[in-house]
């Protein structure tokens, strides 16, 4: 089961690149499926967790969706590996292990993550969600950015290099 939870996150992160490709359609206009995008970046996002939480036999609520509660599930080892992995992939790459620039890129971390926790609920029914609360946001960079480390980070895992 695990090895099809870790393809399965892959599919839908592949499915959320596709929607955020531009379709010139004339006049100067394009098209791009963000909704959908959000949905599959955030399920996918939700699926890597999961797999991660499952290959390192840690407990968690496996119906839940909140991807904040998953990521704090996971133990200190996976996450300091998947923020050091975001650090050296971003522009945050200056940072060291020492600075005190750390503890503040990793509460700039959990606030990105926390604005962006319920995806895969809100952006489903945005209709709805926007009706309720007046607007609706993610951070599409954000989410293709940590779902690219958690994919290396799944298939390391799933190779048994860590």
């Amino acid at each position: 089961m695990s090895k099809l939870q870790l393809d399965t996150a892959i599919n839908f992160r592949l499915a959320a690149k596709r929607c955020l490709e531009e379709r010139d359609l004339g006049n100067h206009q394009y098209e791009m499926l963000a909704f959908p995008a959000i949905v599959n970046l955030s399920f996918s996002f939700e699926l890597y967790l999961k797999y991660i939480l499952n290959k390192r036999s840690l407990g968690y609520n496996r119906r839940s969706h909140d991807l904040l509660y998953l990521y704090n599930s996971l133990d200190d080892e996976s996450k300091k590996l998947i923020e050091q992995s975001f650090i050296i992939k971003s522009h945050f790459r200056t940072i060291q292990p020492y600075d005190k620039a750390l503890s503040l890129f990793q509460n700039w971390f959990q606030e990105k993550l926390r604005k962006c926790s319920n995806g895969f609920i809100e952006w489903r029914y945005p209709y709805e969600f926007i009706e309720r609360n007046g607007e609706i946001e993610s951070d599409y960079g954000f989410l293709l950015k940590v779902t690219d480390m958690l994919e290396d980070y799944g298939l390391r895992l799933e190779r048994g290099e860590l």
